[in-house]
């Protein structure tokens, strides 16, 4: 019997729901209808080009600089899913597939939310100015 594999392989079938789930947790952040809010694509649909680079919040990222991020990590994980060596910093190495996967959608979810409080400045900025 190979490592990592138990009589009828019960131990790989439940490493695989858990990807899947994983994987349909992210699809839902991304697309769907995520249990923690509205998914990405939900926050950004009426999101302008002049919203996404404006700073509502003194010292706080852009909403650009937000969906960057978000974009280089989900590359990153990616790249790394596919067997390519982490970029520098090569921060979260040494993690498993699940683990990197989690991250991803807790990273997402996260800063799915500053997006959130950066469309709610952007709203009552808007509001202050029609005074």
């Amino acid at each position: 019997m190979r490592p990592g594999r138990t009589e009828g392989g019960h131990r790989i079938d439940e490493a695989r729901m858990e990807l899947e789930n994983l994987a349909e947790s992210l699809d839902q952040s991304l697309s769907g209808d995520p249990w923690h809010g509205p998914s990405m694509a939900a926050l950004l649909a009426d999101v302008t080009p002049e919203d996404a680079m404006s700073q509502p919040v003194a010292g706080a990222h852009s909403i650009i600089d937000l969906v960057l991020h978000l974009a280089a990590w989900t590359q990153e994980v990616g790249s790394r899913l596919r067997g390519n060596p982490p970029a520098l910093p090569a921060l979260g190495t040494g993690v498993t597939v699940a683990a990197m996967l989690a991250g991803l959608a807790r990273h997402d979810a996260y800063h799915g939310g500053q997006i959130a409080i950066l469309k709610r400045a952007l709203a009552a900025r808007r509001a202050n100015e029609t005074v």
